[in-house]
């Protein structure tokens, strides 16, 4: 009677120890340790991979604020390869192997420093010339500090005077008004040059109410302009668009509205007429109208 019981749990011993084995092996495995430098100094957010043969297939990680890392692989094979890599240090590489019934592997690496030495940078960039000004341009001025583009501010002429070119000059500094017109570098009036659009102009005034840019250039950086000593009033005649655009323009001449210093009151007229100019004035229309009326006659 005890032999076949003796018989059964040898066989079932048989049955069940490759299950064990089984259960035993599929448990998962642990690969843990610290990840330090060369001096001792923990190494945080240093990264872990581990790749398990023969699958290939890679589990990753990263160390903690004091180097210590924690790696799980479900698919145990007990054959792994750790590679620890971290900014500034060498690479670290082991062969791991854990033996059948152990369940945890512990690894400590330590990484030697590692410093990168880049090659110098050499940066060469060319310094922008400023743009050179032809004097006909009505944008910004060039590179000579004489080119005035007069730009209509208000009130910076009379409105007798808006549109006289002479009168725009004695607005551009280093260019003085004379009784024969403007001048530049000391010379006279006719060392000067005018133009309008590119041609000659022998005139004294535009329009005021034209639209037309005038600038001003004692020194043009083109070589093929030249007929003048002093300086160049070049006036030009800004293009029209789509848009229609009408002026108007009204001038008071209040003299009761004028306020003045004394001397000024002297040298000027500073009120009304008189009533004695007014009556000289009425005497002067009637013997007019009285003139006309005994011509009629004859």
């Amino acid at each position: 009677m005890r032999r076949p019981v003796a018989a059964l749990a040898a066989v079932l011993l048989t049955i069940l120890s490759p299950a064990r084995a089984a259960v035993a092996q599929t448990r998962p495995h642990i690969i843990q340790g610290r990840v330090t430098s060369d001096s001792g100094a923990a190494i945080s957010a240093a990264d872990v991979f581990v790749t398990i043969a023969p699958s290939a297939e890679i589990v990753s990680g990263k160390t903690d604020a004091t180097g210590n890392y924690h790696i799980s692989i479900a698919n145990a094979t007990g054959e792994y390869i750790l590679n620890v890599s971290a900014l500034g240090y060498r690479n670290f590489r082991q062969r791991v192997t854990i033996k059948p019934g152990d369940s945890v592997a512990v690894v400590n690496a330590k990484l030697a420093a590692n410093v990168q030495q880049v090659a110098a940078v050499r940066v060469q960039a060319q310094r922008p010339r400023p743009p050179r000004s032809f004097g006909t341009e009505t944008g910004t001025p060039g590179t000579d500090g004489t080119n005035k583009t007069i730009d209509g501010v208000v009130n910076a002429l009379p409105p007798e005077l808006a549109g006289n070119i002479d009168a725009m000059a004695g607005l551009v500094p280093g260019l003085s008004l004379t009784a024969g017109g403007f001048s530049a570098f000391g010379l006279g009036a006719d060392a000067n040059m005018k133009t309008l659009n590119g041609m000659n102009f022998s005139g004294d005034a535009v329009p005021r109410d034209m639209n037309t840019g005038t600038r001003f250039v004692s020194s043009p950086w083109d070589p093929t302009r030249g007929g003048f000593s002093g300086a160049l009033a070049s006036t030009t005649v800004n293009r029209g668009t789509n848009i229609s655009v009408r002026r108007g323009r009204v001038t008071l001449d209040a003299p009761m509205l004028q306020v003045g210093d004394p001397i000024a009151a002297r040298l000027a007229r500073s009120s009304p007429i008189s009533s004695s100019a007014a009556r000289a004035l009425a005497r002067s229309r009637s013997t007019n109208t009285s003139t006309t009326s005994a011509t009629r006659r004859r």
